[in-house]
């Protein structure tokens, strides 16, 4: 093969990885790169990173929360009073959550809010998943809490979650998060005592 055109699609294949991470682009790809070529030791850092992401993390295949050498934790946190099911959209928010020390429940990971701008509609969202979860714990299972971002997308995700769980389980308690937050607020980037606050005046969802 021609040394240039095998360059050039070496170098191409690297950028177009970059660019499967989130909010990564071409220029954003290219920086990267030169950045690591300038910085060997870091390459070494990351190799590492990575394989300890690929040995000793997993997504845990019944609520899509994070599983650590082999201990789901959420299912496997044997302090959790599992009486709560906290249903979030995304691994920052459950890892915000427990980090916060705040571990009252089950944690069961949406993974997604309906959205337009990224695609996602109805029929991309978990909800067989998440009645099946519930199933599977309905005699620790008394609350579900909500908790989605205070935006469009978000609460469109939380009314549609209402009116299916309402539908599966009549007789189950649905609350989300009441006062403290403000419109158009990211969940990810609460602090523990807003969030402790604002889990404590939570709302039921009639």
């Amino acid at each position: 093969m021609d040394f240039n055109k095998k360059f050039w699609d070496d170098y191409q294949k690297i950028i177009t990885n970059f660019q499967k991470l989130p909010a990564v682009g071409i220029k954003s790809g290219q920086r990267y790169f030169e950045h690591l070529i300038i910085n060997k030791d870091l390459n070494y850092d990351l190799i590492k990173s990575l394989e300890d992401i690929v040995k000793n993390f997993q997504r845990c295949l019944k609520c899509f929360c994070l599983v650590y050498k082999n201990k789901c934790l959420s299912c496997d946190n044997v302090f959790s009073l599992k009486h709560h099911l906290f249903v979030i959209h995304s691994l920052n928010v459950f890892l915000n959550l427990i980090q916060s020390e705040f571990k009252t429940g089950l944690f069961f990971n949406f993974e997604k809010q309906l959205s337009l701008a990224k695609k996602i509609t109805l029929d991309k969202l978990p909800l067989p998943p998440l009645i099946t979860f519930i199933n599977d714990n309905k005699t620790t299972i008394k609350e579900v809490i909500l908790i989605f971002d205070f935006t469009l997308e978000g609460e469109l995700t939380k009314n549609y979650l209402i009116s299916h769980l309402k539908k599966h389980f009549p007789d189950l308690k649905i609350t989300s998060l009441g006062q403290g937050i403000s419109k158009g607020s990211a969940i990810s980037y609460l602090d523990a005592y807003t969030f402790k606050k604002a889990f404590i005046n939570r709302k039921d969802e009639e």
